[in-house]
């Protein structure tokens, strides 16, 4: 009888727990869209870079356990088609490996270990945008930087991952260039 209660009471934590961690990311995009908010909103840059290597995972679960409102993260393709997460168009200077993202299989960069902001390899690993996205469901928003390119292979990503909801897109061309060649969503 004890454990059923003990059990109970956790999956009514839970429940509620994740019942709040969906409206975070909600609330943040009301928030966002409202012309009228006098309310400040938190983005950081490449994620929490000061406390995990940039762009990683741990990076982003940082900054959603500090309660930040939109994390920024870089968005590179990989050799086959993969897109992960990475400002560099190449992995010198964000990981221990050499050479363009383009020229690497997504096979090839897990292979390698991130840098921290003071050069030092970790054991984080180059994530994708799917597992940076699932990551960030419910909980933040996301703006998507360098992505404008894969434009069509993210938002496949993000209908997988059920975050298109989630995420800015940041490019370099006027919205309607972006509604002719993708329409309105």
């Amino acid at each position: 009888m004890r454990f059923r209660l003990i059990f109970f009471l956790v999956f009514v934590f839970y429940s509620c727990e994740l019942s709040l961690r969906e409206q975070t990311a909600a609330s943040i995009r009301t928030e966002l869209l409202n012309a009228n908010s006098d309310k400040v909103l938190v983005v950081a840059h490449r994620g929490d870079w000061r406390n995990a290597p940039e762009n990683s995972l741990q990076a982003i679960q940082n900054c959603i356990e500090m309660g930040v409102d939109v994390v920024e993260v870089d968005v590179r393709m990989t050799k086959d088609s993969v897109l992960i997460l990475m400002h560099d168009k190449t992995v010198d200077r964000t990981t221990t490996g050499k050479g363009s993202v383009s020229d690497l299989t997504y096979q090839q960069i897990q292979s390698l270990y991130l840098r921290n902001g003071a050069n030092h390899p970790t054991h984080h690993k180059v994530p994708s945008l799917d597992q940076a996205m699932s990551l960030a469901k419910g909980k933040i928003m996301v703006n998507l930087d360098k992505c404008y390119t894969y434009f069509d292979l993210a938002f496949k990503v993000l209908e997988e991952t059920e975050t298109t909801d989630h995420v800015i897109m940041k490019g370099k061309v006027p919205v309607r260039q972006v509604e002719q060649e993708f329409g309105t969503y």
